[in-house]
C-alpha cells in the first residue's frame, strides 16, 4: 500500500505548512483554509499519482 504512504507523507507535508500559517489566521479561517489545502494536495497527488501510475 505505497499510495497510502504517499497520501500521508504530503498531508505531514501540507499540515506542517499549514501550521506555519497559523498565526496569520482566525479559528475558523484556519480550519476553512485547511481544508481547501487539504483538498487541493489531495486533488494534486490523485492526478500524479494517476499520471506515473
Amino acid at each position: 500500500m505505497v499510495h497510502f504512504g504517499i497520501l500521508r507523507f504530503f498531508g505531514g507535508i501540507a499540515y506542517w505548512i499549514l501550521n506555519g500559517f497559523k498565526g496569520k489566521f482566525t479559528d475558523m479561517m484556519d480550519k476553512q483554509y485547511s481544508a481547501i489545502v487539504g483538498l487541493f494536495f489531495i486533488t494534486l497527488l490523485v492526478i500524479v499519482i494517476a499520471e506515473f501510475y
